[in-house]
């Protein structure tokens, strides 16, 4: 029962803070909450603390660090019954769609993706190295490093706020005080201005933002895998012959090409005496990839013309 799952709903500097759905309800069958930790996001948990339980609860972990991972269940330190476990939760680190719980994210996704978009989006994501960051901008107007820090970061108007590290989306937004919850308010722009609606300063005395950092969003990514057909098709390939494979390789290769274009706009090396300044290195290793992926799907477009030409019913790739 959902209504018996304990919901962690955020993590801010070591301290958990835990919700459940219906406190009345899993009172009267629960008087504990334990806590579990691990430092990868499958394993193994370990029980650091238990707690009465209480909605909301909260719980400091003195030697957190920002890429452990926690989860939570409910007990009964009569019966020894214990409910389902949270999903998985952490306070900053690679992003994941298992290591962030879904209950986290109070800000809507740019793109609701079916079930088998998330897994063809995390393949990509991985064949190009972009797991992924979860970072956090934090905004007081009441404290002057604060205010100073981040003045930067706001307009001259006072309603956008332009994201330290960008690209990225919003899983959390709260402008003083208030949680938003729409998509229109703020919108997000470019994957870096988060523009709030109203005619006046609208940040005014605090911002909280948890985002996704990412070098690909992922409606490029699903645009990507969808180019990537009709290029293998173009390469003389019976449709019935591409694999997914095949297009997660292609769109792999179309956004590395597309990134290492950009890259370069901005790429210098300087000679100043004894000291060197280069900012070519990312462009060299994302070529690397580039040229990797290239020979791999090369082999892959040539076993599969070979097994429609001579009927070959599989191949290897090493």
């Amino acid at each position: 029962m959902s209504v018996l799952k304990p919901i962690i709903d955020s993590i801010v500097n070591g301290t958990l803070t835990i919700t459940a759905t219906s406190p009345s309800a899993v009172g009267t069958m629960f008087d504990k909450i334990q806590i579990f930790r691990a430092t990868s996001v499958n394993g193994p948990f370990s029980l650091i603390a238990t707690i009465d339980f209480s909605s909301p609860a909260a719980y400091c972990d003195l030697t957190s660090t920002p890429k452990l991972y926690y989860k939570a269940q409910y007990y009964n330190s009569t019966t020894m019954v214990s409910s389902t476990f949270s999903d998985v939760a952490q306070e900053t680190g690679v992003f994941s769609e298992y290591s962030v719980p879904e209950s986290t994210a109070t800000y809507p996704p740019e793109l609701a993706l079916s079930d088998n978009d998330r897994e063809i989006v995390e393949s990509i994501r991985i064949t190009v190295g972009d797991s992924g960051l979860i970072e956090r901008d934090l905004y007081d107007s009441s404290d002057p490093q604060s205010a100073a820090a981040c003045a930067a970061n706001i307009d001259p108007a006072g309603c956008t706020w332009e994201l330290t590290e960008w690209k990225g989306w919003p899983q959390k937004v709260v402008l003083n005080g208030e949680e938003k919850t729409n998509i229109n308010d703020p919108q997000v722009l470019g994957y870096r201005y988060l523009v709030f609606s109203g005619s006046g300063p609208c940040i005014t005395g605090s911002l909280d933002v948890f985002y996704n950092h990412f070098r690909f969003s992922d409606r490029e990514i699903l645009l990507a895998y969808d180019r990537a057909r009709n290029l293998l098709i173009t390469c003389g390939l019976p449709e019935s012959k591409v694999t997914t494979e095949m297009r997660i390789m292609q769109a792999a290769i179309l956004l590395l090409e597309g990134e290492i274009r950009e890259l370069s706009q901005n790429a210098f090396r300087i000679v100043d005496g004894d000291t060197t300044y280069d900012n070519s290195a990312t462009i060299r290793s994302r070529t690397t990839d580039l040229e990797d992926l290239k020979r791999k799907i090369d082999r892959l477009i040539e076993c599969a013309r070979y097994e429609a030409a001579y009927d070959i019913q599989g191949c290897r790739i090493d």
